[in-house]
């Protein structure tokens, strides 16, 4: 309902914008015509170069509003092309490769939540790009492209928006046996000073503890939050902190948060797989086998993460067992 009333209102806007737009126009049309009118009586008579400027200017104005209208039905277009896209693309590979799988373009996992969660950095702003969801073997998956953006100022103290954050988020609920919460980002070192900064993440939330593991390098790159220190070793064996730090030399950063009921893992690659495309029908052979592919690397780097941090778990309570 939310996604129809805000396709609604940017329709509803755009349409106002016109109205304005051709009011406005009028107004600027009665008022040189008024001007005009006056240099006349001024001048005690219409003369050639009066013509000529109020011909040039009418036109000015049926070409600025054309070019308007060119503009707005372009923008109509392109979302109808790009909606095309994923009605005919998209959605028709995932249904083919994940049978009961759902993919909503105007939906997203929250940046706010994933903030709070402590496993994004601070941002102003966002963009929409869509969210896969499915099931398989008892275990609910989502996926959300993500892209974040905090305001700067420039040298004249003019606002503008800088990619801070592109890249991917995946979440897999299901029990995974682990008491309280682990939370585990990547951190980077200002290069002058040698000093650790969180780079605008969460630091310390209510209730959590900083563990350090025996791992150096570990401890030089990432930061590690929990309720308890046995919960956080019961995630952070050798190979995880390995997988960690491998995919930290990838993408620079990275975020795990697991609670008794999920698994968040957030990458930063700089790279949108479901990215906004238009359909154009002689280019749907191409476009398909690119979905496909787009498709399966979701699916695969799913089944690789939850690997690393499940099995992890898994053995470890199974150790604690024995």
């Amino acid at each position: 309902m939310k996604n129809r009333n805000k396709k609604s209102g940017d329709s509803a806007f755009s349409n106002v914008m016109m109205i304005v737009f051709g009011i406005l126009a009028l107004w600027a049309i009665g008022w040189v015509f008024k001007q005009e009118l006056i240099a006349i009586s001024d001048e005690g008579g219409i003369t050639l170069n009066h013509i000529l400027f109020i011909i040039k200017f009418v036109l000015a104005c049926i070409v600025t509003g054309a070019c308007y209208i060119i503009f707005e039905k372009s923008k109509k277009v392109k979302a109808l092309k790009e909606k095309e896209y994923d009605e005919k693309i998209l959605k028709k590979v995932i249904a083919e490769l994940v049978p009961n799988a759902m993919f909503d373009r105007d939906k997203c996992i929250q940046p706010e939540a994933l903030y709070e969660k402590g496993i994004i950095p601070r941002h102003d702003t966002y963009r929409k790009l869509g969210v896969l969801s499915y099931q398989k073997e008892g275990k609910e998956y989502g996926f959300s492209d993500i892209h974040l953006l905090r305001s700067k100022e420039d040298k004249d103290n003019r606002t503008y928006y800088e990619t801070i954050y592109k890249g991917q988020v995946y979440i897999v609920n299901y029990a995974t046996e682990l008491q309280g919460t682990v939370r585990i980002f990547a951190t980077r070192r200002m290069a002058v000073i040698n000093v650790e900064t969180d780079d605008g993440y969460v630091s310390r939330r209510k209730g959590e503890r900083k563990i350090e593991t025996e791992n150096i390098m570990f401890n030089d790159n990432f930061d590690v939050y929990a309720t308890s220190e046995q919960s956080a070793f019961y995630v952070l064996s050798p190979y995880v902190m390995e997988q960690l730090l491998e995919m930290k030399k990838k993408y620079n950063q990275v975020g795990v948060y697991i609670s008794g009921n999920n698994v968040v893992i957030s990458l930063n690659t700089d790279n949108i797989i479901f990215p906004k495309k238009m359909y154009f029908n002689d280019r749907e052979t191409e476009y398909l086998q690119e979905a496909k592919g787009e498709v399966k690397k979701v699916l695969r780097m799913a089944e690789v993460l939850e690997n690393t941090i499940n099995g992890s778990i898994k053995n470890n309570f199974t150790n604690t067992i024995k």
